[in-house]
């Protein structure tokens, strides 16, 4: 038969249990968030301290695993805010301009302008202040993403010239018109990178250049035509004359001469031999502007190598390309109460090594063993070691072309320690600290790699 009093009883048991089940799955829903917020302060607070530790390829590594997690969830616009300014600064530092700028307008969109974080002074950021609405549309498309070299070499230049990078921009937009010159077509894009061109040699205040190609891309895109972000009526000098009445002058003074035949044979072979030497000098002379960049067959560097410290003492070994350059003990008795500046050490150790290499890359090492206390007392106790490292080019040979200039060395910042993720702890007190870098050299470019790094690693209990 059928009981109410029973059937009312399971109900409402029914009803309590998917509640009591509801509340559950909320708590740990809610506690593998908390989780993974933590997971995410953490790795947020390690690339913060390699930043300011002056390992920027260590921060930039931990700061892109981070981003790309981030970029998965909804909501906290201002720890990724923090995320994008901490990754601007590292790319700036790896002196990666279109990355850089990308970070920091991301963060100012998410912080607004002006905020920053504990310890990072936006007055010291050279990227910081670039214009983010005229090169939002490179940065939504994707920096580096175009799958033509002369478009991404005009966004570069924008993003340089809207970034505040002047130099930069002219050397791109400069290989950029040498480009351009050997193209027939496409007149409206050199219409644009000759008023970019333009706009960034009258920043740099190069009078006679900005108006020439103001005139060249006015007599391309027409006059008042400007591309996106440039605002004409801020441009000094594209108003100015382009000299066309002289130039229509000319050509009708010269119109009814009439030319002997001898008088005209030797202008067309003068022409000729004119022509002939300038395309010998572009392209076939040893130094040739236009021609193939010779390849590196020798190249001799010296790197000079600082080291400094407080209350430590152990054991270094700086190696290169396999050879040990250096094996010895060291001993600073220095006492700091502190994280003081590596100046204010008062020993200081320097050496010099020269090496050659017959390719283009070399391997360096630097370890610290056993890095220990000098002193160890009741308290707080600190130890903490520095070293600098700097490479200069002595001399190099090349062949199959003309000379590519003197080499420019990248990867040096590979060097810069982390005493949290390079030092593995022995014991209590002691550490073992090592770094591995491959230094390669390079014509000279835009944009140079690092000829000097260095290192500060510290640590207290």
């Amino acid at each position: 038969m059928f009981d109410l009093r029973r059937w009312t009883f399971c109900k409402a048991l029914a009803v309590i249990l998917c509640a009591f089940i509801v509340m559950e799955a909320h708590a740990l829903y809610a506690h593998q968030a908390a989780a993974v917020a933590e997971q995410h302060q953490a790795q947020f607070n390690a690339a913060r301290e390699a930043y300011f530790a002056g390992n920027f390829e260590g921060a930039r590594a931990g700061l892109d695993r981070l981003i790309v997690e981030l970029e998965k969830i909804e909501g906290q616009d201002t720890f990724k805010g923090e995320t994008y300014l901490l990754a601007g600064a590292a790319y700036e530092k790896l002196e990666q301009l279109g990355l850089s700028v990308k970070y920091y307008c991301r963060a100012k969109s998410l912080l607004g302008e002006g905020k920053t974080i504990e310890g990072l002074d936006l007055k010291k950021l050279k990227y910081y202040k670039a214009d983010c609405a005229a090169i939002a549309a490179i940065l939504e498309m994707g920096v580096g993403a175009e799958t033509d070299e002369l478009v991404a070499q005009y966004n570069q230049a924008k993003i340089g010239y809207f970034a505040g990078a002047y130099e930069a921009a002219k050397a791109v937009v400069e290989s950029l018109v040498t480009s351009l010159g050997a193209i027939d077509g496409r007149d409206t894009f050199k219409g644009q990178v000759y008023l970019l061109a333009g706009a960034i040699y009258e920043i740099l205040d190069f009078k006679e250049l900005a108006i020439k190609y103001y005139c060249r891309a006015k007599a391309v895109l027409g006059e008042g035509t400007t591309i996106e972000g440039l605002k004409l009526d801020k441009l000094r000098w594209y108003k100015e004359p382009c000299g066309g009445a002289a130039v229509a002058g000319a050509a009708v003074r010269t119109a009814g001469r009439k030319k002997s035949w001898v008088g005209g044979l030797i202008g067309t072979l003068l022409g000729l031999a004119l022509v002939g030497g300038i395309v010998w000098y572009l392209f076939f002379s040893k130094n040739a502007p236009l021609g193939k960049k010779g390849k590196y067959t020798k190249i001799t560097f010296r790197i000079d190598v600082t080291y400094r410290g407080f209350n430590s003492t152990g054991h270094r070994t700086f190696k290169i390309g396999g050879e040990v350059k250096n094996d010895e003990d060291f001993i600073y008795t220095q006492n700091i109460s502190s994280d003081e500046a590596c100046s204010q050490a008062t020993k200081s150790e320097t050496y010099s090594y020269t090496y050659t290499i017959t390719g283009d890359s070399v391997a360096m090492s630097q370890s610290w063993d056993n890095w220990d206390y000098y002193a160890f007392g009741p308290g707080e106790n600190w130890k903490k070691l520095c070293a600098e490292y700097s490479v200069n080019i002595d001399s190099y040979e090349y062949e199959d072309g003309k000379d590519p200039g003197k080499p420019s060395a990248t990867g040096l910042e590979q060097l810069q320690m982390n005493s949290a993720a390079d030092c593995t702890e022995v014991s209590s007190r002691i550490h073992n600290c090592y770094m591995d870098a491959t230094i390669s050299f390079s014509a000279p470019s835009t944009v140079r790699g690092a000829s000097a790094a260095t290192v500060e690693m510290i640590r207290k209990r």
